[in-house]
């Protein structure tokens, strides 16, 4: 079985930010082991929902998407959204619950 691409790339190295959303695109958060997702306007709002999910959760994973180019047919004609994958969130790891308590709500994050 090959590894797609977004499965090979992980949190980004301490003290770097994931890339931002273009503006006016949705985010996505996938958790509870891929069974559940949820859409945000912003990165803050994503970023709360975690914050306050993961304390309940027994799935410590949290995959970052946001909205990226549209798909195109073949036509050329827009086929619907495509998300990208930005980041994984593992909430047992120290480094990342430092940085999602340090981050200052809905300030989209520096490339």
């Amino acid at each position: 079985m090959t590894q797609s691409r977004h499965q090979a790339r992980s949190s980004p190295p301490d003290g770097a930010a994931p890339p931002a959303a273009p503006t006016g695109r949705q985010w996505q958060l996938r958790f509870d082991g891929g069974r559940q997702q949820r859409y945000f306007p912003d990165r803050g709002a994503l970023l709360r929902f975690v914050q306050q999910v993961s304390r309940q959760s027994p799935h410590p994973r949290y995959e970052v998407w946001a909205e990226g180019e549209p798909v195109r047919l073949a036509d050329g004609r827009d086929g619907g959204k495509r998300f990208e994958f930005v980041e994984a969130l593992d909430i047992r790891d120290e480094d990342t619950q430092r940085r999602l308590a340090g981050e200052p709500p809905g300030q989209e994050p520096i490339d």
